[in-house]
């Protein structure tokens, strides 16, 4: 994995680690998920290796009358169920997890068998 220009560990990371403010064990994604006429973004974090997800809702008004084309409620569904999906992604890629190697399972089974 090669690291992004600002961050020394993540190349994904948008964080601007030459900032003194910002942690360096601090990271952060910005993501912004569309789908027909539904749009928002997200922030996917990383910190003190805790992943996280942060957004705002922006909607002001939704409405939909016979005959449209798009059904503005079923994007907006779209849009967070896409930002779920990611979100749990992105937890099972940065959480550590003990695995072992399939060599070691047959091996396993060899002694058991």
């Amino acid at each position: 994995m090669m690291a992004h220009i600002n961050c020394p560990v993540y190349d994904w990371c948008d964080a601007d680690h030459e900032d003194e403010f910002t942690p360096q064990e601090s990271h952060e994604q910005h993501v912004t998920i569309r789908v027909e006429d539904a749009k928002q973004e997200f922030t996917l974090t990383l910190e003190d290796g805790r992943p996280g997800i942060h957004t705002t809702t922006g909607i002001d008004e939704v409405w939909i009358e016979p005959g449209e084309a798009t059904n503005t409620f079923q994007s907006i569904a779209k849009v967070w169920l896409l930002a779920s999906e990611r979100y749990d992604k992105f937890v099972r890629d940065h959480t550590p997890a003990l695995r072992r190697h399939h060599s070691v399972t047959e091996q396993l089974a060899e002694v058991e068998g």
